[in-house]
């Protein structure tokens, strides 16, 4: 459900966990918050879409999660301190 917003507290409740023993448990088993976590792997999901396919990154985007172009590429150079194009450019 990676195209899906994720409410920490809709996740935790679904595992029948409170929203804080879902932090402490994502902390031990990945060393980051939760939110943190999912957003790394949506990431690079999107950076395997843009060097394995030629959808563009206005369909990428929504694929991996995020609701605007804008704050994928932002979050995406944050990460990988190269813009989605970039990343495509350089394969």
């Amino acid at each position: 459900h990676m195209d899906k917003p994720i409410r920490m507290s809709s996740l935790a409740g679904h595992m029948d966990i409170s929203l804080f023993r879902l932090k402490k448990i994502s902390k031990a088993f990945f060393g980051q918050p939760p939110y943190q976590h999912i957003l790394q792997e949506r990431l690079k999901t999107a950076r395997q879409l843009l060097l394995e396919t030629d959808k563009p990154i206005k369909e990428i985007a929504p694929l991996t999660g995020f609701r605007s172009v804008g704050t994928f590429t932002t979050k995406f150079k944050a990460a990988f301190h190269l813009t989605p194009g970039a990343i495509r450019d350089n394969k």
